[in-house]
Order: C-alpha cells, then sequence, then structure tokens
C-alpha cells in the first residue's frame, strides 16, 4: 500500500499506478490513455472523481493521479481500479494518508541543542517535514503574519554568522527557492510549519551536515533565534 502524506502538494507523490490487460487476462492493453480509473474512499462506492485519468508508461502499465483534496484526511484508504469494454476487470494501487513525520524544536532557554534522530536523505530526491515550535512551557508556538521561519543545511564550523557562506541550502517562510523548496507557516494546519526541501536543492555533496531551524519573533526584538539543529545525512543513491 503506498503512503501519501496529508495534503502532498506534488502530483507525482499522489500517482498511483495499474497494469492494464486486455479481456483475455495476459495481453498487456496498451490503447487506454486518457481513460478514467475510479477511486474508492474507506470502502466506498466507485466513483470517478478525486482521481485524473489515465497515462501510459508502455506494455501495460500505466498512472493516475489522486487529487489534492482527496489526501487530506489522516488514514483515509484509497482503492483503485480500471474496467474498458477492451479491458479486463484490473485493480490499481492501494494507498493510505499519513501524517508527514513531524519535528518538534524546544525554543527554551539555552540554546538549540542536536536532536536524537538523524534525518536521512537521498541526493536527488526531496523531502518534507512538519516542523513544530513550542516554548519553554512546552506550549505550541502559532506563527504570526509578520514572524518567519527558516531552515539551512551546512557544517556548524564552516557556517558564517550572516549566513553568507558555509551554507548548502537555505530558504525562509517569506521566500521559495529557485528550485521551489518552501517553508509554509501553519500549514498543514495551525501550529506546523511544512518544510519542502525540493529534489533540485538536494544537489550538494553526500555526506553528514546539520539541519538548523530558526525563528524571527516579530514580537521580541525582531530578531532571529536558534531553535534547533538535527543531524542531515546525505546519501548517494
Amino acid at each position: 500500500m503506498r503512503e501519501i502524506q496529508i495534503g502532498e502538494p506534488v502530483d507525482s507523490k499522489r500517482r498511483l499506478y495499474f497494469h492494464l490487460v486486455g479481456t483475455d487476462g495476459i495481453t498487456p492493453s496498451t490503447t487506454e490513455a486518457g481513460g478514467q480509473p475510479q477511486i474508492s474512499i474507506d470502502g466506498g462506492a466507485w466513483a470517478n472523481g478525486g482521481i485524473g485519468t489515465l497515462s501510459a508508461i508502455g506494455n501495460g502499465r500505466y498512472y493516475a493521479d489522486l487529487a489534492v483534496g482527496i489526501a487530506d484526511t489522516v488514514g483515509r484508504v484509497i482503492e483503485t481500479r480500471f474496467k474498458s469494454a477492451t479491458t479486463a476487470e484490473c485493480p490499481g494501487d492501494s494507498a493510505v494518508v499519513v501524517t508527514a513525520e513531524s519535528l518538534v524544536s524546544a525554543t527554551g532557554d539555552g540554546g538549540p541543542v542536536l536532536s536524537d534522530e538523524p534525518i536521512l536523505a537521498t541526493i536527488h530526491r526531496g523531502i518534507t517535514r512538519d516542523i513544530v515550535l513550542r516554548d519553554a512551557a512546552d506550549e505550541t508556538i502559532v506563527l504570526l503574519t509578520a514572524d518567519k521561519i527558516r531552515a539551512y543545511i551546512g557544517r556548524e564550523s564552516e557556517i558564517t554568522d550572516d549566513l553568507s557562506a558555509g551554507t548548502v541550502f537555505l530558504v525562509t517562510s517569506d521566500a521559495a527557492t529557485a528550485a521551489g523548496s518552501n517553508f509554509t507557516k501553519n500549514s498543514p494546519s495551525s501550529g506546523y510549519n511544512r518544510l519542502r526541501i525540493d529534489a533540485g536543492d538536494m544537489t550538494f555533496d553526500p555526506g553528514i551536515y546539520e539541519l538548523f531551524i530558526d525563528f524571527y519573533d516579530s514580537a521580541d526584538s525582531n530578531e532571529w533565534k536558534a531553535v534547533d539543529r538535527i543531524s542531515f545525512v546525505l546519501e548517494q543513491t
């Protein structure tokens, strides 16, 4: 069963696959591009809505992308099927909607600490994480309109104070990168901040780095505060 993160914005990450065969149940069907598959949500009736039409890969293989709105409830199970006049009944992939892995960052006194669990990533492949900020009383911080959050990757000994050198990746909540990475405040819900690092930004040398999370508190001297740092391992494919 394929896992799809709640609110996943990237079409290819909501993609489900089908293997279509003719009515003999054996011969690959190669003429079904543009056909409309159906989905069933949590055991409900089959329906055409919520999934796009088929795109051909070749040799009877096809794919179709779920609509964003279908992946809006954690735990939702989606089944798929396709049948035309010239194909057998063909079940497609099954999927379940899951929450994005969350990183909880504390903003209490004492400065950032290295979180226990490292992030493992692969070169040329994007990742998504939900970041939750908490204050010294362990209360969730909901970022205001003028607040900002940023993430950057590097090695602490090489990064300059103004971040002009030593970082291999940098994104803030008010500016996406050229490759499309973004840090969205209060998404997918209030108190969560979704960090999405696009595959196009995962082009630096494989190795061990640190991911730093900073918080710009507009109500407190308008300055960036170091919140957390997480071990970040980029591996070769």
